[in-house]
């Protein structure tokens, strides 16, 4: 019986199966990466779902991209943007004085540009990349895992988050009671991930929505279940506006969703004929901001 990596007495369904030599094709064609050696444990791999959560993830769990598989992702300038959009959603609750945690910070670029923003606050990178490691006035990196760092800093941070984090760790409870346990009593935790109930949804062939890119899929029904199981209550949920790198993205998937993938095709040769993108895309841009773009972000309070 598996064994459910968020809420453990909760039952969980099998929802999917994919091959192995479909991820391992697929990486190597999109992005010239070896994945066979990451996967040799398995034959296939489970897509099971939460039953009570919705939380879907991806099994078996020792199937994490390695530090060579992520090396190979950073060589493409898109990988790591030095300021995401939940950056600027999170920053409000930045106050001085405050001591902040950040989870899986890459290079930093976060908490660099925060501490240099407010004077009085301390801010703390926990980062497995060790060329990250940093430290400067008020703010460092440190090469550590939450579950471990928690251990010594008990109730020490007024925030705590993780961007684009959550979603490529396989046991998720110990990751999130980590981030938790490092909390003062009404601190705030913000979780920014990937939405899987807008528009990316669509595109069933994602492979880095896939292991051993990403081991769970999340959307706010999952995010929300975070909240009860951990004590916590939530402050906002906030989508991502649709970005205008993803116009033509999202636009190659709603042909998809609604044409099927021949006439999509079809579609998208028509356009690219007539040089028509441009059109379309202003079309979209005009009402980006109703439409949810990639990602989700949810703020928690700690009680």
């Amino acid at each position: 019986m598996v064994q459910n990596p968020f809420i453990k007495d909760a039952p969980v369904v099998l929802k999917k199966t994919i091959s192995k030599s479909f991820l391992i094709e697929r990486y190597k064609k999109e992005f010239n990466i070896e994945v066979e050696h990451i996967l040799e444990s398995c034959e296939k791999v489970n897509i099971y779902e939460c039953e009570e959560s919705g939380y879907r993830f991806y099994h078996p769990f020792t199937i994490t991209g390695d530090s060579k598989f992520y090396e190979k992702l950073q060589q493409y300038d898109w990988y790591y943007m030095p300021w995401k959009w939940e950056h600027g959603v999170f920053r409000k609750y930045v106050q001085e004085h405050h001591t902040i945690l950040e989870v899986g910070c890459g290079e930093g670029a976060f908490i660099k540009k925060i501490s240099s923003e407010f004077k009085s606050v301390n801010c703390i990178g926990l980062e497995l990349n060790e060329s990250s490691v940093f430290e400067g006035k008020n703010c460092k990196v440190i090469n550590a895992y939450v579950q471990d760092f928690a251990e010594q800093n008990d109730g020490v941070f007024d925030l705590v988050c993780s961007f684009q984090v959550l979603e490529h760790i396989a046991m998720v409870d110990s990751f999130l009671e980590a981030n938790v346990k490092c909390l003062k009593k009404g601190g705030v935790l913000g979780i920014g991930v990937p939405n899987n109930d807008a528009f990316i949804k669509y595109n069933q062939h994602d492979i880095l929505n896939m292991p051993p890119h990403h081991m769970g899929l999340w959307t706010e029904k999952a995010l929300r279940a975070i909240a009860s199981r951990y004590d916590m209550e939530i402050v906002e949920v906030v989508f991502e506006p649709l970005q205008e790198y993803h116009f033509s993205y999202y636009r190659d998937l709603i042909l998809l969703k609604y044409t099927g993938k021949f006439l999509s095709k079809v579609f998208t040769k028509f356009i690219n004929l007539l040089k028509l993108n441009r059109s379309l895309d202003k079309f979209i841009g005009k009402r980006a901001n109703e439409i949810k773009g990639h990602s989700i972000l949810v703020i928690f309070k700690k009680i």
